[in-house]
């Protein structure tokens, strides 16, 4: 692919995609004994066929391959150091300024970070931004009962992802 490609990427997922997500998220949830997320009072199984439905998402939006990798939590869930962070969208379109990257403490400085807001079987690419350029002040705070994390809002992520060309 030669032009370049800038966020918002809106990505709508097949049915046959949305099975292959859920069957390696099935996959790994029978391969590791999984702990309930932090205050989370859902069903962890839909949490995951999201996040996982969106690594898919990403790799069918900027036209790679996706790995569909089994047991990559705080793992890269993309090729080249690439995470994704998801934020479920309630209302009927994504706005321009939905939701916020959320960076934990613990998250690899090197790795890339891509914010996707889903309304399956819609995807949109917000944007993203290296950990180690997350961790500034004025992003950090505490929220929903976890410990203190970077949340930065959409509009300062990077929108243009042709610098992924460059590590392919």
């Amino acid at each position: 692919m030669t032009s370049a490609l800038y966020a918002p990427i809106d990505v709508i997922l097949t049915r046959a995609e949305t099975e292959w997500a859920r069957s390696v998220v099935l996959e790994s949830r029978a391969s590791a004994q999984l702990a309930q997320p932090h205050c989370y009072k859902g069903n962890p199984l839909a949490l995951d066929l999201i996040e996982t439905a969106a690594e898919l998402a990403l790799c069918k939006g900027l036209g790679i391959i996706w790995p569909a990798e089994i047991g990559t939590f705080k793992k890269p869930g993309a090729p080249h150091h690439i995470q994704i962070r998801t934020a479920p969208c309630k209302y009927r379109t994504i706005g321009p300024d939905f939701e916020a990257l959320i960076i934990r403490p613990d998250d690899n400085l090197r790795d890339y970070y891509c914010l996707i807001v889903s309304r399956p079987p819609l995807f949109q690419i917000k944007g993203w931004m290296q950990g180690k350029e997350t961790r500034q002040e004025r992003w950090l705070r505490e929220e929903a009962c976890r410990p203190a994390a970077w949340f930065i809002p959409s509009r300062y992520l990077h929108k243009n992802f042709s610098m992924f060309w460059i590590l392919w």
